[in-house]
Parts: structure tokens; sequence; C-alpha cells
């Protein structure tokens, strides 16, 4: 997959978490959400190494 299409699929995959959290889902459903916004936002990990589970 190319970086274009790579980019295409974080937006969309943005684009369909965003339009779930507009329903009201329960909390640890919507900090998930938040999450995977965040991650397809920014196009990397914002995860720290505990979140990971990959502290040392």
């Amino acid at each position: 997959m190319n970086e274009e299409n790579m980019s295409n699929a974080l937006d969309a995959i943005h684009d369909e978490a965003m339009k779930l959290l507009e329903h009201g889902v329960p909390d640890q459903a919507s900090r998930g959400l938040e999450l995977i916004i965040s991650i397809a936002r920014y196009k990397c990990d914002v995860r720290s190494e505990q979140e990971r589970g990959t502290e040392h």
C-alpha cells in the first residue's frame, strides 16, 4: 500500500470513529474510539510505552 492510500485509509478510520462517538457509546468504548481517532489523525502511535505494554 502506498503512502497516499495509507493516509486515505487512516482518514476514513478517523471519520468512522468520529461518527460512532456521536451516537453516545459507553465510557470504555468512548476512550477506545478517542485513541483510534488520535492515532488516525496523527498517523502514528500516540500511546505511551505503558499503554502499549512495552514498558521496560
